[in-house]
């Protein structure tokens, strides 16, 4: 029995085996820990604690990926992150999804990498862990590398900002900060924003105390910030940030950086014209390549040295076609072996999945029964629906009829009225007037008297007919004025429904229409349904405007009616998508007689609605929210 099994219980002590792994170093002890991983990965497997299983994998997954092995890190993430998934473990799903798009990045397969990172964020985002900001942190920062080499650089930009906002006040000063900035820095120069880019990377250069906290991460601000002046013509701080960063990276024996920072020596001493150190910085740069097998740093070393020294430059094109054929194969046997991993572990599943179906066909039967009933349940509930949608498309149809009948009889007790103002002013005119003249006639034929006091009387009762003349006349004719003016029943229920409805409110109103108009010539189903628009739009504005005064417009023409409501009422903020059972209403109503409104409000400038119909249209089929508004 071996040390770590002897430490085993009933429950498999997680913590115990994670805190012996962090003892253990993977670079002087690789052996030892691989062999404590796979030790602890049995023992779990033989207790079925598949928590105990997924929480080594991530370990081991990130063991792998400081040895530089992205097909092992790859192998380890891909079962974690199906582990916590079955599961339901949100955090420990994003963190198993982000070491797997990291194994993806490292493959050069970033499409796929993308979409692994993003639903580590989704995983994310569904975690009530309170520790995940880092894990934003991370994810979001990966984002931006991957999308770098999509050559998406605005979104890679926007992901490394976004990676900032969730930096706390007291992490702006923090190691996960400068990260970040330098990462910025870097993708603005690939972006072409220069001048943003010195500004990010002076921020982490900038900080002297850095070098000493962490000099790795000093060098690549400051080669960063060089690169960024040498792409502005700011020359004279280049040199001195390239060899500052060479001499950290040497110090810190950095051997797989230090092919870069040769190739931005060569290509700044090139761009002076000083071609024998241009060669002299290549040559170690190339040396060091091959040595440590940074193969993307070695592409852009014999690039440059085709251009450097011509002479050679056919050598140096051959061995860079050769090198591009060598990683092409290595990313193709990487992305075989991803391909590899995921048909062996979706067999595994299937497997499973097999033993489970059996099960899983008795819960579809029960599911089956259950969905045929909630089915029957919606038809019968349909069918008493469409019952009672036709019992109110008929009560709606009467309702219409006995408004019409209404308005017929309004018509008639109209024109009673003016024949009797007709008649009126014919017996005012043709019957008094004539009377007064015979008796103005006789009192002035009194006129031959002479005496003082029958003149005096005479001539004060020939006064008196006249104005009693004049004031007969004057009725006369505004009586007959009355009669030939045109005058609509419709224009009539209107006047009622504002004094009825805002009157009885102590509500101001105004009513201004068309009075040449033909109103009564409007078809019966076009007023009834702009009457019952005017009357919602009155009970809102009493209800819920606050005004004090509304006004009525009505126009009508051969080929449209047309009606606008304002009151002066505290108004409202429209919302998109979202209305009343009021402007249902009036929108059904509108659809269903072809025609359109519109409602402008602000708050504290009032309501306006203005409603269009056509005179000539046929009518639609009845929506069901007209009759919510039917008599």
């Amino acid at each position: 029995m071996t040390e770590l099994e002897a430490t085993a219980t009933d429950t498999l002590p997680r913590s115990l085996f994670l805190s012996l792994f962090d003892k253990i170093d993977a670079k002087t002890h690789t052996a030892l820990k691989r062999e404590a991983y796979r030790e602890a990965l049995k023992m779990a497997d033989m207790a079925s604690d598949s928590m105990a299983i997924g929480s080594f994998l991530i370990d081991l997954s990130q063991f792998y990926w400081t040895l530089g092995s992205p097909d092992s890190t790859f192998l380890s993430s891909e079962r974690a992150y199906r582990i916590f998934s079955e599961l339901d473990d949100p955090f420990l799903t994003a963190r198993s999804a982000y070491n797997l798009a990291a194994a993806q990045f490292a493959a050069s397969d970033y499409l796929q990498a993308e979409q692994t990172a993003i639903n580590s964020l989704t995983s994310l985002e569904a975690s009530t862990n309170e520790n995940k900001a880092p894990r934003f942190i991370a994810t979001y920062n990966l984002l931006g590398s991957i999308a770098s080499k999509l050559n998406a650089f605005d979104r890679a930009i926007e992901y490394r900002e976004t990676a900032l906002e969730y930096l706390s006040p007291d992490e702006m000063d923090s190691r996960a900060y400068y990260q970040i900035m330098n990462n910025l820095g870097n993708t603005q120069i690939e972006a072409g924003a220069y001048k943003d880019a010195l500004n990010s990377l002076e921020k982490v250069a900038g900080n002297t105390q850095l070098k000493e906290d962490n000099p790795h991460l000093y060098a690549m601000a400051i080669l960063n910030r060089g690169r960024a002046n040498f792409a502005l013509g700011n020359l004279e701080a280049v040199e001195e940030d390239y060899r500052e960063a060479l001499e950290i990276r040497e110090a810190l024996n950095e051997t797989r950086n230090l092919p870069r920072s040769y190739y931005y020596l060569a290509e700044y001493f090139w761009s002076r014209q000083d071609t024998s150190q241009a060669k002299d910085f290549l040559k170690k740069g190339k040396e060091i390549a091959l040595e440590t097998e940074e193969l993307d740093g070695l592409q852009d070393i014999l690039k440059l040295q085709m251009l450097v020294d011509r002479d050679n430059g056919a050598q140096y094109g051959l061995e860079l076609s050769e090198l591009k054929d060598s990683l092409i194969q290595e990313e193709r046997s990487l992305r075989d072996k991803f391909a590899r991993v995921r048909y062996q572990t979706d067999q595994y599943i299937a497997e499973n999945q097999f033993l489970s179906r059996q099960r899983m066909i008795w819960i579809w039967i029960a599911i089956g029964v259950l969905l045929l009933g909630v089915a029957l349940f919606i038809i019968i509930d349909q069918q008493i629906r469409n019952q009672k949608l036709r019992f109110l498309q008929q009560q709606q149809e009467a309702n219409q009829e006995i408004f019409n009948l209404m308005l017929t009889q309004n018509e008639k007790i109209e024109e009673g009225k003016q024949e009797e103002q007709k008649r009126i002013s014919e017996e005012l005119h043709d019957g008094v007037l004539g009377e007064m003249n015979g008796i103005r006639m006789v009192l002035l034929g009194l006129n031959g008297k002479e005496d003082e006091n029958s003149v005096a009387l005479r001539a004060q009762a020939i006064e008196k007919l006249k104005n009693v003349q004049e004031e007969i006349r004057g009725i006369s004719h505004a009586l007959s004025h009355a009669a030939y003016q045109k005058f609509s029943n419709f224009i009539v229920s209107i006047e009622d429904l504002l004094q009825n409805t805002a009157g009885a409110a102590n509500l101001e109103y105004d009513l201004e229409y068309d009075q040449e108009a033909d109103w009564d010539g409007v078809s019966g189903e076009l007023k009834i349904n702009l009457y019952r628009i005017i009357q919602e739009c009155l009970q809102n504005t009493i209800k819920h405007a606050r005004a004090t005064r509304v006004t009525v417009e009505l126009g009508a023409t051969c080929e449209s009616l047309e009606a606008r409501i304002r009151d002066n009422g505290r108004g409202f903020q429209k919302r998109r998508g979202k209305r009343g059972i009021g402007q249902k209403n009036i929108t059904s109503r509108v659809q269903r007689l072809g025609g359109k409104w519109e409602i402008e409000s602000a708050p504290g400038s009032g309501t306006e609605i203005w409603v269009q119909f056509p005179r000539r249209q046929t009518l639609v089929d009845t929506p069901p929210e007209v009759l919510e508004g039917s008599v």
